[in-house]
C-alpha cells in the first residue's frame, strides 16, 4: 500500500498532463491536440455505420451529435467546433493544474470529463486503442479522489484494485485476444514479431532492432513472452482478483513487472508507442 496515496495520484495527473503537453507520446494520439487534429481533417469522421440497423443508426445519431460538428460540406462548421473543443482543453488544463495546486475533488472531475470528452471527439477520427485504458482510469479515479483527499486507505485500495482489474488486465487480455482473431496460430510464432520489428527513426536500438531480427530464435522467445503478457497472465490476475495469500501477490507482481519490461522493450526497439500504458 502507498503512505501518501493522493500525492502519487497527483504526480500521475501532473505526468499525465506533461505527456499531452509536450507530445511525448507522438506519433500516437494526443488528446489535448483534438482541436488541432480536426482543424486538420476539416471533416465529418471518415468511417460510416450503415451496417447498423435503423434503431441503432437513429440513438447512434443522437449521440454523435455531441461529438461532431453541425451541417455537411460547405456548411459544415469546422472552425467554430474547433474554437468550442479548444475552450474545453482549456477547462482541463485549468480544472487539472489548480488540482496539482489544491485537491478539490470537483477540480479533478472537471478535468477528467473534458479529458475523455477530447478523447472520444479524437477517437472517432483516430481510432488508436492506446488511449482507451488511461480515459478509463481517469473516469474510475473520480470515484475515488475524494477519499484520496480525505486520505482514506480504502479508497486507496480501491482505486489500485480497479486499475488492476478493470483496466490493465483487461486491456492487456482484449489486446491479446484481439491478435489471435486477426493472425490466428501465427500470434504463437515469431514471424510477426519479426516483421514489426523493422528500422525506423523512432527506434532508440536500432543495432539491438537488426541484432534481434538475425538472430535465431529470438523473436520466437519474444514473442512467448507477449503470449504471456497479453493472455495467460491477465486471465491469471482476473481469475485470481479474489483470492488471498502470498501467490495471488507475487502474480500480480509478477504481471505488473512484465508489463512494464514490456512497454521498456517497445519504447527502445519500436519508439514511445503505448508510452501511457507504460
Amino acid at each position: 500500500a502507498l503512505s501518501f496515496p493522493l500525492a502519487a495520484f497527483r504526480l500521475f495527473l501532473f505526468g499525465l498532463l506533461l505527456l499531452e503537453l509536450f507530445g511525448l507520446a507522438a506519433p500516437e494520439q494526443n488528446i489535448l491536440a483534438t482541436p488541432e487534429l480536426l482543424a486538420l481533417v476539416r471533416a465529418r469522421p471518415p468511417w460510416s455505420y450503415e451496417r447498423f440497423d435503423d434503431v441503432s443508426r437513429a440513438l447512434t445519431n443522437r449521440v454523435l451529435a455531441r461529438f461532431l460538428p453541425v451541417g455537411e460540406g460547405d456548411s459544415l462548421n469546422v472552425d467554430a467546433w474547433v474554437r468550442f473543443l479548444a475552450r474545453v482543453r482549456c477547462v482541463v488544463i485549468g480544472a487539472w493544474a489548480a488540482f496539482l495546486v489544491e485537491p478539490v475533488p470537483l477540480l479533478y472531475a472537471l478535468g477528467a470529463v473534458g479529458y475523455v470528452y477530447l478523447g472520444l471527439v479524437g477517437l472517432l477520427y483516430n481510432p488508436a486503442h492506446s488511449t482507451l485504458a488511461p480515459m478509463l482510469f481517469v473516469l474510475l479515479a473520480m470515484v475515488a479522489v475524494d477519499g484520496l483527499a480525505a486520505n482514506d486507505a480504502r479508497a486507496a485500495a480501491w482505486l489500485r484494485r480497479a486499475l488492476l482489474e478493470c483496466v490493465l488486465a483487461p486491456a492487456y487480455l482484449f489486446s491479446g485476444v484481439s491478435k489471435m482473431r486477426y493472425m490466428g496460430l501465427a500470434f504463437f510464432g515469431g514471424t510477426w514479431l519479426r516483421n514489426e520489428l523493422h528500422d525506423t527513426p523512432r527506434a532508440t536500438l536500432p543495432g539491438m532492432v537488426r541484432l534481434l531480427r538475425t538472430t535465431p530464435g529470438a523473436c520466437e522467445f519474444m514473442s512467448a513472452g507477449n503470449v504471456m503478457i497479453e493472455f495467460a497472465l491477465p486471465i491469471l490476475v482476473v481469475a485470481a482478483a479474489r483470492a488471498e495469500g502470498l501467490w495471488a501477490q507475487r502474480l500480480v507482481r509478477l504481471f505488473l513487472f512484465a508489463a512494464a519490461s514490456f512497454h521498456v522493450a517497445i519504447f527502445f526497439l519500436m519508439g514511445p508507442n503505448f508510452v501511457r500504458m507504460g
